[in-house]
């Protein structure tokens, strides 16, 4: 597609692209006053070719108490380079995310949506936020996705003096410095900015490939004042924050120690209490306070019984050191959003947990999880760099991850296989861990009949056609540092093909690999890790009892293979008409380093092959 236009008073020299859009020119300006307070100014022209490309066309944000849209405008021209629309800020929607799990008066989605009559067009939209913090000072993020940027310019100007870092990605080209009426200006210019890579289950954190973060040394939040030139005084800045929230009435420490007064063992403190904030409270979304990042007082969340991360973190080490138990709040990332640079003291951070160091090991708990067990973490909370706040400040400490064995899922099914290929099946499943918690968390928020579907695939795995005529569940929303079990029985049509005196079946009945899971990237190309939510082992043994008359006629060779991330086996053993399989599977480390990608790759195919093999009987 070629299009000619002017942008400004420059020509926009043909282009050929493929692309559903392309970001001719950016400019970003933040403006930081003598009081820290910040204007933050965009300027953006993209090319819109057809319908896919189109949101990026529109204009979508946010305010908050600190973070005010000032000025809007978006301005429409055809191909030809006449305006044809133009839209101002009294257009927008905006619209309250308050609800039953979120409590934000004063948070507003904006959205100014426009629809163009004819494609390609070119897109002028021009916005200003006033800013009252810089602890959310905006980040140089110029890639979008899967589109081309060719001109991106972030201005920064601030008083002269003023002190800041900043944290860089990719190759970032050094910015032009200026001084003029006591400001210093800084101009960063890049050109041609490629689409974003993206690669099969990369790294969060890996996903920002080119730009530049900042943070002040100073800030203030409201009328709290606080540094970022360390971790240590960042925590400590925190805990000021934090002062006088920790405070219960009489009435509520008499109900919360009666909650431990059967046991004097700190581990078993640390158990009750946070089975006890499962039950008694819930979670919502509260954007209250200071940026919402102050939690609302432990007295409160006792008596409305609800808040959100930062509030029921709060509340559990409240308890917890009321019981006498020792126990800190920690600022984390969690890994859905990337990893935390220990390296650049700063705002990285989405979520609050709270992190008790026992004597013989430490918990570390997410209090906003109505599954997951005391001692057993969820993945998103695994493997990060939390900062802990303690009463010298803070200081960047890595989570444990869990290992293989602690996520294990294990089966055993007894089936009796027909002449027709018919099997009759009744099993067990056994899942710890993470894979209890994935299991737990989908079947928890399954209505009724989407419950049925799903057991029916997590029972039937492989089956064409399979149909439960009894299944019970153990251990699902209670006993949850118990296995989930899962015991059923059912019937599956099809499962092995015939073909005149012979059964062709495939033993591995609830899991098996395939081709169509695999990472498209080839070795060579493969730029990042390849990670996993978690490691994990898998153990499923089926018992088969084969039909009379039939022998085993041909049986793929048993095999092992162990390396540095994985471990796989498979084993059978005939006696009689008793036919019984064995295939383990554990994944040793959540990441698979890009270093050994390859080898991985080769890894999975040789799985898929294996676990798709045939046992063939003869009559």
């Amino acid at each position: 597609m070629l299009i000619c236009t002017l942008l400004g008073a420059q020509d926009l020299p043909l282009l050929t692209t493929d692309a559903d859009a392309l970001i001719a020119s950016e400019t970003i300006r933040y403006t930081i006053d003598e009081n820290l307070n910040g204007r933050h100014e965009v300027d953006l022209n993209v090319f819109i070719f057809n319908k896919d490309g189109q949101p990026y066309g529109n204009f979508s944000d946010f305010s908050n108490s600190f973070r005010r849209l000032d000025d809007l405008q978006i301005v429409v021209y055809n191909s030809a380079g006449k305006e044809v629309k133009k839209h101002k800020k009294g257009e927008m929607t905006s619209t309250s995310t308050s609800d039953g799990m979120i409590i934000a008066p004063d948070y507003q989605n904006h959205e100014l949506l426009h629809r163009p009559d004819l494609y390609p067009y070119r897109v002028n939209i021009r916005y200003a936020f006033n800013t009252r913090s810089l602890f959310f000072w905006p980040a140089w993020d110029p890639q979008r996705g899967d589109i081309r940027v060719l001109k991106s310019t972030y201005i920064l100007e601030v008083p002269e003096g003023f002190s800041f870092d900043r944290f860089q990605t990719g190759e970032v080209p050094d910015p032009v410095q200026t001084t003029a009426g006591g400001r210093q200006v800084y101009t960063w210019e890049a050109r041609n900015i490629e689409e974003m890579r993206w690669e099969s289950r990369m790294p969060r954190q890996d996903r920002f490939q080119f730009g530049i973060r900042f943070r002040p040394d100073n800030f203030t939040l409201g009328n709290s004042r606080g540094k970022m030139t360390s971790w240590q005084e960042f925590g400590t800045w925190y805990n000021r924050l934090m002062s006088g929230r920790s405070v219960l009435s009489e009435a509520a420490q008499a109900h919360i120690l009666a909650q431990v007064s059967e046991t004097d063992s700190p581990r078993q403190k640390v158990r009750k209490l946070y089975e006890f904030l499962q039950r008694d409270t819930r979670y919502v979304f509260v954007l209250l306070g200071i940026g919402g990042w102050q939690a609302h007082p432990a007295e409160d969340v006792f008596a409305k019984k609800f808040g959100d991360c930062k509030d029921l973190s709060n509340y559990m080490v409240t308890m917890l050191n009321l019981a006498g138990v020792p126990s800190h709040l920690a600022l984390a990332l969690t890994r859905d959003r990337g990893l935390t640079n220990p390296d650049f003291p700063s705002n990285q951070f989405n979520h609050c947990i709270a992190m008790v160091p026992l004597e013989a090991d430490t918990l570390w708990l997410e209090c906003t999880a109505d599954l997951t067990p005391y001692n057993d973490p969820p993945n998103s909370i695994e493997g990060i760099n939390a900062l802990l706040i303690t009463g010298d400040g803070g200081r960047i400490i890595r989570t444990p991850e869990s290992s293989p064995g602690a996520n294990l899922w294990q089966s055993r099914l007894m089936g009796e296989l027909q002449r027709t290929g018919d099997i009759a099946l009744s099993g067990r499943i056994s899942f710890s861990g993470e894979q209890a918690l994935d299991i737990r968390s989908k079947l928890d928020n399954l209505r009724r009949e989407k419950r049925k579907d799903y057991l029916r695939s997590l029972t039937g795995g492989e089956l064409p056609a399979f149909s439960i005529d009894t299944v019970a569940i153990r251990n699902l929303n209670t006993n949850l540092t118990e296995p989930l079990i899962l015991d059923y029985t059912g019937q599956g049509k099809h499962y092995a093909k015939t073909s005149g005196s012979r059964i062709f079946f495939n033993p591995n009945i609830l899991q098996r690999h395939s081709r169509d899971g695999f990472p498209d990237e080839d070795p060579q190309e493969r730029r990042f890790d390849y990670e996993y939510p978690y490691a994990y082992a898998d153990a499923d043994t089926v018992v088969l009892t084969l039909p009379p008359g039939y022998s085993l006629e041909r049986a793929p060779d048993s095999v092992r293979v162990d390396n540095d991330f994985a471990t796989y086996s498979t084993f059978f053993h005939l006696e009689g008409q008793t036919f019984t399989h064995i295939r383990k599977m554990t994944l040793k480390k959540r990441l698979v380093p890009v270093e050994h990608y390859g080898e991985y790759l080769s890894f999975l195919k040789f799985i898929a092959k294996n676990d798709n093999e045939l046992y063939i009987l003869k009559r």
